[in-house]
């Protein structure tokens, strides 16, 4: 019997548009938003306490694609990862 976990990360968090690629319906995009959400906050929070780059946030959370992230970043958090962390950071 194999003692290893079920799920791995890929299968367990899947990304927001790979979710929503899958099927079109209403409670598929909702979930979608909520995993969307869920990465902008968790980049929100590494940007302003942690010390790597986007582009070495963008794979924990999920996505595989720097460029893309910054932009819906961007687009709904209103600054850019750069200016957000800028504006944000926490020293300590």
């Amino acid at each position: 019997m194999n003692s290893g976990p079920i799920l791995t990360k890929s299968t367990a968090w899947p990304t927001p548009g790979g979710a929503c690629s899958v099927t079109g319906n209403q409670l598929v995009r909702v979930c979608c938003r909520k995993l969307e959400n869920a990465a902008l906050d968790a980049a929100a929070q590494l940007l302003c306490f942690g010390t790597n780059h986007i582009e070495g946030i963008v794979p924990e959370l999920g996505y595989d694609k720097p460029y893309y992230f910054s932009g819906l970043f961007k687009k709904c958090i209103g600054a850019s990862p750069k200016g957000y962390r800028q504006k944000n950071k926490i020293t300590g």
